[in-house]
């Protein structure tokens, strides 16, 4: 029942449809068991014409029809039977079709849902979330869900209502035929219980398997040029050799499992019909009463074989699918708490802000950067650990000044600046714009701060379409484009490209220099119209000559914006109005690089 629990949780169908759906199941069902329940009877009047005047229901029709000849009227009568057959034909292949349509439109659904909720979620939970198992759960998860457990489950639970309505004709016709069926399908029951365990073992691992490859794959082509300088291919291909062994014992035991069912069905459907006239002849029963009854079982084989083969299949897929199940269970689960959460941290930040966020709110105001920024009293520890890695950090800058923290690694830097991005929320303290915080709105904030981190992340997509990233073609502003080009000092690098700013700049932009790189990353900045820009050690990956080019982008840039910037690399915040030097998370002093780089260190 757990399972069933999760997964109605997971599924973004309404309870009504669901129940519309069941309801379908059960139609067809019924029509299924007409169309074969009329055969009988049908067979039976085709041997013995007399039942036309024996049978009361018959004999009403028969004269009702103003047909005069017997053979006449029981050919129309087979005519009729064809016809519902075809219907009933039609009705079982929409309802197969509807249930892929359905758990398709399933699929759709949750793939958007755990997109949308990976995206929306804290960037704390992405420090701890391996990119590998959020796209291995995004396309391979979501798609087993549905091919591999919903598309079973619907078509199992179809099957067994066909299945339940069969066995109560079947049991109606011939009660020792039905008798003779549960016997010798215990074995089947038997079988499927006993592997109950290895199936879901086996689930496990296929799933496991899966998102290690696509980790190592991740691990081995994410920077291609040194797994080649290094050498280590082998490493990688030993790494995929192992888990797709895995995947292929794992996935062919269950596939020969699944596939058991369906030949010995057969084998016992056949067992079936030779045990009833077995025992029919045995008991010196009238043969012509076989007649009928073998019909109606015959037919009744045909289509319940296969209902049973995929009812024991279904259920297999669901119980080897149940560590699928689980996992999408407990990441929706934890995306779910983590929203939560989210808007309670947020809240919590906001208590020294509250009226004036409402005031805020009421005026339908925008956030607006025209004076100062003031970081007040800012502290922040990371979950589950106790110290503090700021500690009442305080500083103003006014708007056009350029700023930088610098410090031993782990004094604080990063975590400071993801705290001014907003990607974290402090616990004590506040950051005010014009006496604003911008925790009332920290999309309005982040909409004036422009992020130039060490590696610039580019697609494999034209240079335009990087500098405007996550901008739609129609909408790409071709003057703010052009400017942002001329202010990162790009212009001359863009002129050499083939295509201009269509060029396409190749995966992780390996087309590019590292210096033209980070110009790109300076472009995507200001093409947003940032009034800030934080640049988180942008230079420090370059060497001496590029750092000189990228450098100057950046001082063209001072007075125009607001600049925070970290850096290890001391030339390059030299000409900063002020420094701050971090360490164990305070500020420990302040002032120009004069005042407080020691006159030894100074480069």
């Amino acid at each position: 029942m757990d399972i069933i629990k999760r997964l109605l949780y997971i599924l973004p169908a309404k309870n009504i449809e669901l129940l519309r759906t069941i309801l379908q199941f059960i139609a067809a069902s019924c029509l299924e068991v007409f169309g074969i329940g009329i055969i009988g009877p049908f067979l039976g009047l085709a041997t013995d014409p007399a039942l036309l005047h024996e049978r009361n229901f018959l004999k009403s029709i028969y004269s009702a029809s103003g047909v005069t000849e017997e053979s006449t009227f029981i050919a129309i009568l087979g005519i009729v039977v064809i016809l519902v057959f075809c219907f009933k034909s039609f009705v079982a292949w929409y309802t197969q079709a509807y249930i892929a349509m359905f758990s398709d439109e399933q699929q759709r659904l949750i793939i958007n849902k755990m997109i949308g909720g990976y995206l929306q979620a804290p960037y704390i939970y992405h420090t701890k979330k391996n990119s590998s198992s959020i796209i291995d759960t995004i396309i391979e998860v979501a798609n087993t869900f549905t091919l591999g457990i919903l598309n079973p489950l619907l078509t199992s639970i179809a099957n067994l209502f066909v299945m339940l309505a069969i066995f109560i004709l079947l049991f109606s016709t011939s009660q020792l035929t039905m008798l003779v069926i549960l016997v010798i399908f215990l074995p089947v029951i038997a079988i499927f219980n006993a592997s109950k365990e290895k199936v879901q073992v086996w689930g496990r691992t296929t799933r496991q398997s899966k998102e290690s490859i696509i980790k190592i794959v991740n691990h081995a082509f994410g920077s291609v040029k040194e797994t080649k300088v290094i050498g280590c291919e082998s490493y990688f291909e030993s790494q995929i050799s192992a888990q797709t062994q895995r995947l292929k014992d794992s996935h062919s035991s269950f596939v020969a499992f699944k596939i058991m069912p369906r030949f010995m069905v057969e084998s016992l459907m056949i067992l079936c019909v030779v045990g009833v006239v077995v025992i029919f002849l045995m008991s010196g029963r009238n043969t012509q009463e076989l007649i009928p009854v073998l019909g109606v079982y015959a037919l009744a084989a045909i289509r319940i074989l296969p209902a049973i083969s995929n009812t024991v299949v279904g259920l297999s897929v669901l119980k080897n699918s149940s560590f699928t199940i689980n996992q999408i269970y407990s990441d929706l689960k934890e995306l779910e708490q983590l929203e939560v959460i989210s808007e309670r941290s947020a809240s919590s930040s906001q208590a020294i802000t509250t009226e004036r966020s409402q005031l805020l709110k009421e005026s339908s105001r925008k956030l607006e950067f025209e004076h100062s920024i003031t970081i007040d009293n800012i502290s922040y520890k990371y979950p589950q650990t106790d110290k503090y890695s700021l500690n009442k950090i305080s500083l103003t800058l006014n708007k056009g000044e350029s700023i930088a923290f610098i410090g031993k690694s782990g004094a604080g830097k990063t975590t400071l600046v993801d705290v001014i991005l907003g990607l974290l929320t402090a616990q004590e303290g506040d950051i005010l714009v014009d006496g604003v915080s911008i925790y009332s709105d920290i999309r309005s904030w982040q909409n004036i701060v422009g992020y130039i981190p060490q590696t610039i992340y580019l697609t494999d997509d034209t240079l335009a379409r990087n500098i405007a990233f996550g901008v739609e073609d129609a909408l790409i502003d071709r003057e703010k484009l052009q400017e942002a080009i001329k202010l990162a000092q790009l212009s001359d690098v863009v002129e050499k490209l083939p295509k201009g700013l269509e060029t396409m700049v190749g995966e992780r932009g390996i087309l590019l220099s590292g210096g033209q790189r980070q110009r790109v990353g300076i472009a995507r900045a200001l093409y947003g119209e940032s009034e800030i820009l934080v640049l988180d050690e942008a230079t420090a990956a370059l060497d001496n000559e590029t750092e000189k080019l990228v450098s100057r982008a950046i001082s063209a840039l001072s007075g125009k914006k607001t600049l925070i910037m970290i850096a290890h690399r001391l030339s390059t915040v030299e000409s900063c109005d002020r420094l701050y030097m971090l360490e164990e998370g305070c500020i420990l002093k302040s002032g120009s690089f004069v005042e407080v780089v020691p006159e030894e260190v100074r480069v």
